[in-house]
C-alpha cells in the first residue's frame, strides 16, 4: 500500500510528459522546399508560431562575434554579407552531429564559394573541438569552428537540442530553422532557393 501513491505518480507523470510531447509536434510546421529534381524536402521547423523559440523563421538573425577554437575572431554580419550561412549547434558529445559531420565537411569544401558554414560549438573548450576536429579528420578551411563557452549566442538562437541548423540569407534573415538531423541534400536545396 505504501508504494500506491507512488505508482499513481509515475502514471500521471507519463500521462503529462505524453501530452507535452503531442503538443509540441503539432505546433511545429515543417518548411518544405523542392530540389533540382523534384524531390521534396522538409527543411526545418517554422517556429513563428512557438514562443518557446528565441528566433523566428523571418526574423533578423541576432548577429555576435566568436572566436575559432585557434583564436581567429569571425563575426556573423560580416559573413552574411557575403554570402549566405548554415549554421550548426553542435557539441563533441552529440551523437548525430558526430553522424553528419563527415557528409557537411564534404559539402561544405565543394561549396565554399556558394555560403559560409559555420558550427557553433555548445559550452566545451577549444581543446576538446581541436581534439575531435583532428579525430574526424574534419577541414577547419570548409566549416569555421566556433567557441561559445557561456552559451549565449546558443540562448539567443532558442537552442534547445543538437544538432541545430540555421540558414542565414544575405539580408541577415533567418531563413531555415532546423532541429535535428539535416542532410546536405536539405541545405542544397535551401541554398538554391534563396
Amino acid at each position: 500500500m505504501k508504494f500506491l501513491p507512488v505508482v499513481g505518480l509515475g502514471i500521471i507523470s507519463v500521462v503529462i510528459i505524453g501530452v507535452i510531447l503531442l503538443v509540441e509536434g503539432e505546433n511545429s510546421k515543417p518548411r518544405v522546399v523542392t530540389d533540382e529534381n523534384g524531390n521534396e524536402f522538409t527543411l526545418g521547423v517554422d517556429s513563428s508560431d512557438d514562443s518557446s523559440y528565441s528566433v523566428n523563421v523571418g526574423d533578423k538573425a541576432p548577429d555576435f562575434t566568436l572566436t575559432t577554437y585557434d583564436g581567429k575572431v569571425v563575426k556573423l554580419s560580416d559573413l552574411y554579407k557575403e554570402k549566405p550561412v548554415i549554421m550548426q549547434f553542435w557539441a563533441t558529445w552529440c551523437e548525430i552531429c558526430e553522424r553528419e559531420f563527415p557528409e557537411n565537411n564534404t559539402y561544405a569544401q565543394e561549396n565554399k564559394d556558394k555560403f559560409h558554414f559555420l558550427a557553433v560549438n555548445w559550452a566545451e573548450s577549444a581543446s576538446q573541438v581541436e581534439s575531435y576536429i583532428s579525430r574526424k579528420n574534419l577541414d577547419p578551411t570548409a566549416i569555421t569552428f566556433l567557441m561559445n563557452e557561456s552559451s549565449d549566442v546558443v540562448r539567443a538562437y532558442g537552442v534547445r537540442g543538437t544538432p541545430t541548423h540555421t540558414i542565414i540569407d544575405t539580408k541577415g534573415q533567418i531563413f531555415f530553422y532546423n532541429v535535428g538531423y539535416t542532410t546536405v541534400s536539405q541545405f542544397s536545396a535551401a541554398i538554391n532557393s534563396l
